[in-house]
């Protein structure tokens, strides 16, 4: 409300106090005069800029401008109104003193005090714009999570934010006006310097850049994901470029220590593994019928395990993957090679357009898809086929799968809900739906299911279609 608005409030009292006097002075001067053309027009005059203020301070309410600065406008519009008035009080002091008469100095007054209201206002507004727009400018520089600096475009720094200020051995001022990659961050590291060299020049060049650096500072080693842009003006000029940098140094680590598990379970443990294996062939072929039995069990579950392992690393390698924008493959042959037709019906409706359809996905998908599914349908409890349905809608293809009997268990299911629901021993125990999860969402789908009282559980696999999501909203591979 305009009443908890005492900026806004303050400009509209004024204008509303000068048009109320306007009105007073100028309807006694009608019946002072017996005339009403010209009191009239100078109602139009003084009284019409008295309500443009008292508008405006309307308006002003209604801007994003926060109250503190809707307040200082206020301040600037009584100011206005009160200098308004004082220096047309001082042409009267002249005329006095040259003996001159007053003529309608009431007028003078009430025209001096709007007007001067309203140049203020206009004046005051603005500077206030500009204050809130170089502290939202402040707020976003200054409390960010990266090192973030402004640039000539030779690459001469003209501000940076604290995060960066922290990392330099350097004070501000002896930071500014220096050439960013002759700064302390990239001294011992020559490499790194010739990039950020090559980085400021492709920038100005109108390509921005987008890599890796190394920079040595606070006596550590970090890495940083580090851009360089530029900003042009109205003209097409670079009239600054924007140089950022995000501390990747503990996710890099993470991912490093990621790898090294990855390589170990791939090479190391699935060497031991195929070794398991094969001497559980050798004891299944020299034993007989009723000595099979713990033979059998390790040779199967020393086999599930290598599958698994060869789709983790199926996964992983395609979540690290840089995929072309076009990567698709056709909904048909997703379905066709992921599952057995012999224990799966595929539906496609008629009329409709599923079964020519490119999705966004690679042909890495299948297999993961196929296995994934084939260790799910253990959990059907009857001989009926999985029953799939597709669904095209405008933007993605559904796959619905659903079978009488196919009871998931609840835990395995979990993957789909909050980790936060999620214990020690409430959690999935094995990987495959994560492996489809985890590869949906690197296609810039999803995957959900729902419990269907006579059908047991559903599955609905989203994939989004390949000509509807631009690379820039969804690139196939982004993390």
């Amino acid at each position: 409300m305009l009443v908890d608005d005492l900026g806004s409030l303050v400009v509209a009292l004024v204008g509303g106090t000068l048009c109320v006097s306007a009105a007073v002075h100028h309807a006694g001067e009608v019946s002072a005069v017996s005339s009403v053309a010209g009191p009239m027009l100078a109602l139009a005059i003084d009284g019409g800029l008295a309500l443009v203020l008292t508008y405006a301070g309307w308006w002003l309410h209604r801007t994003s401008l926060p109250k503190t600065e809707r307040w200082s406008v206020g301040v600037w519009t009584v100011a206005g109104a009160v200098s308004g008035a004082a220096v047309t009080g001082l042409t009267f002091a002249v005329k006095l003193f040259e003996g001159r008469s007053l003529a309608e100095p009431t007028f003078d007054v009430l025209v001096g005090a709007a007007g001067g209201g309203l140049v203020l206002f206009v004046a005051g507004y603005y500077a206030a714009s500009l204050r809130a727009a170089s502290r939202r400018y402040e707020s976003v520089f200054e409390n960010t999570f990266q090192f973030t600096g402004l640039l000539r475009p030779d690459g001469t720094l003209i501000e940076v934010n604290e995060m960066a200020l922290s990392f330099a051995t350097e004070r501000e001022d002896e930071i500014i006006g220096t050439k960013i990659w002759n700064t302390s961050y990239f001294q011992p590291d020559s490499a790194s310097r010739e990039t950020v060299k090559n980085a400021v020049k492709q920038a100005r060049d109108g390509e921005p850049f987008r890599g890796r650096i190394t920079i040595h500072t606070s006596g550590r080693i970090a890495k940083l994901e580090f851009a360089v842009t530029a900003v042009t003006g109205a003209d097409g000029t670079i009239e600054y470029l924007i140089a950022e940098g995000l501390d990747i140094t503990e996710l890099q680590q993470s991912r490093e220590h990621s790898d090294i598990v990855h390589r170990y379970l791939r090479h190391n443990l699935g060497n031991e593994l195929n070794i398991i294996h094969g001497y559980a062939n050798v004891l299944l072929d020299g034993s007989n019928d009723d000595d099979r039995g713990p033979a059998q069990i390790i040779h199967e579950t020393a086999g599930d395990i290598i599958t698994t392992l060869e789709l983790v690393k199926i996964v992983s390698t395609e979540i690290r993957a840089e995929h072309p924008h076009d990567a698709s493959v056709n909904i048909s042959r997703v379905l066709g090679e992921s599952v057995d037709r012999g224990e799966a019906e595929i539906v496609f409706p008629s009329g409709d357009s599923v079964e020519d359809c490119q999705v966004r996905a690679t042909e890495r998908f299948i297999p993961v898809l196929r296995e994934s599914l084939e260790s799910l349908s253990e959990h059907v409890e009857t001989d009926e086929p999985i029953h799939i349905d597709t669904l095209r809608r405008p933007d993605t293809v559904a796959i619905e799968l659903r079978c009488d009997g196919w009871d998931i268990p609840p835990e395995e299911l979990s993957e789909f809900d909050s980790p936060a629901d999620r214990t020690a021993t409430y959690h999935p125990k094995n990987i495959d739906l994560w492996l489809i999860k985890a590869m949906t969402r690197e296609y810039g789908g999803h995957i959900d299911y729902r419990r269907a009282s006579d059908d047991g559980t559903v599955l609905r696999i989203v994939l989004p279609v390949a000509d509807s999501v631009s690379p820039a909203q969804n690139p196939v591979g982004s993390a």
